[in-house]
């Protein structure tokens, strides 16, 4: 569905969808179900269900469905290959956080990485 398409449809119909579904009373996944069976892609899936959250009191701006979640992030003057190595030798990414156990989620060689 393109972007067009679903402006088409005014946040107000949205909510009337939404509310007619019994939404206020469904999960985050089950209220995309309903956006989904409208046609809404995948973005505005996840947009027209978020909004209706924060428009019906469901969800506060900037929260997740499970809660709050804070992250933080660092530029360093380095190629991306020279931090990725480093991060990814034990004994290099010690002298950032000693003695920390990371678990490493995704990565891509030489490029990205994502850990908890």
């Amino acid at each position: 569905m393109s972007d067009e398409a679903v402006q088409a449809k005014t946040w107000a119909q949205w909510f009337k969808i939404l509310d007619a579904a019994g939404a206020k009373k469904l999960t985050h996944k089950e209220i995309v179900a309903v956006t989904k069976k409208h046609d809404a892609g995948p973005w505005w899936q996840q947009m027209v269900t978020v909004t209706y959250e924060q428009a019906r009191g469901i969800r506060e701006k900037y929260e997740k469905p499970g809660g709050y979640e804070i992250s933080a992030s660092k530029t360093i003057a380095v190629s991306a290959e020279v931090i990725y190595d480093a991060w990814n030798n034990p004994k290099l990414r010690s002298t950032w956080l000693p003695e920390k156990p990371i678990t490493i989620r995704t990565a891509t060689p030489g490029k990205s990485m994502r850990i908890t």
